[in-house]
């Protein structure tokens, strides 16, 4: 779970401190001198209860994660401020960064702590369960592309598509888009489905209750629908 007070960084250097401005007596850091916005890169959990953004230190330029106004990790070479991410409830954060090194590599930290390196991670992929139980993303290791669910690798492939990863809000389902030469499918719960030229872009999606799945999918010319794994009338462009 997220963790403010013992995750700060300490480095005195990197911050100096002025008293809070809400009234409750708390000091605060202040970022004005030593820090400056990095690349426009902040977001909210969905109940507005916590706020994330990523500075970039003035002395070696050097981003840093701050959650609810502190930093909330080591400095790294490089985070994908697009990544950043809560859980549907709030009570989990994760986002993307790379290390330094002599084999430069990308790693997704979740609630503070960097997971295993990667060659690379599409920032835009990470992704919560709907109960925050479980995350994922799409890592590239070896020239091919998998999606890791709470740490476990799934099958390989050639690409797959960065925005498509979804959970299902209840049951625990998942699924994403994903290319093998020249045909992309979808996998839900594992399973690939029928194969196109495309799918669209942010399918899969679930119904609310989790029971339903539907994505768009371009056949020669034309995109149809399938839902539950039934191709629907194909229905022009999309």
């Amino acid at each position: 779970p997220i963790s403010r007070a013992s995750s700060e960084l300490r480095d005195a250097r990197a911050w100096r401190w002025r008293p809070s401005t809400n009234g409750c007596g708390r000091c605060a850091r202040s970022m004005a001198r030593r820090t400056r916005p990095a690349r426009p890169s902040a977001t909210f959990s969905p109940d507005g209860a916590h706020s994330a953004f990523v500075a970039q230190r003035i002395d070696d330029e050097r981003p840093v994660v701050f959650l609810d106004g502190r930093a909330v990790a080591q400095v790294f070479a490089e985070v994908a401020g697009e990544s950043l991410v809560f859980s549907p409830s709030g009570e989990h954060f994760g986002f993307v960064a790379r290390q330094d090194g002599d084999h430069p590599a990308w790693l997704a930290v979740i609630d503070g702590k960097p997971g295993p390196a990667w060659e690379e991670i599409l920032p835009a992929s990470l992704a919560f369960s709907g109960d925050g139980s479980q995350v994922a993303f799409a890592a590239r290791r070896d020239g091919r592309w998998q999606v890791v669910v709470s740490g476990q690798p799934g099958p390989a492939w050639d690409e797959i598509a960065p925005r498509s990863i979804s959970f299902s809000r209840a049951g625990g389902r998942m699924a994403y888009a994903a290319r093998s030469d020249t045909n992309w499918r979808a996998v839900i719960d594992g399973k690939s489905g029928a194969f196109g030229a495309a799918i669209a872009d942010g399918m899969p999606v679930f119904s609310r209750d989790g029971k339903h799945v539907a994505y768009g999918m371009k056949r020669e010319d034309l995109w149809l629908m399938v839902v539950d794994g039934a191709e629907q009338k194909p229905a022009g462009q999309m």
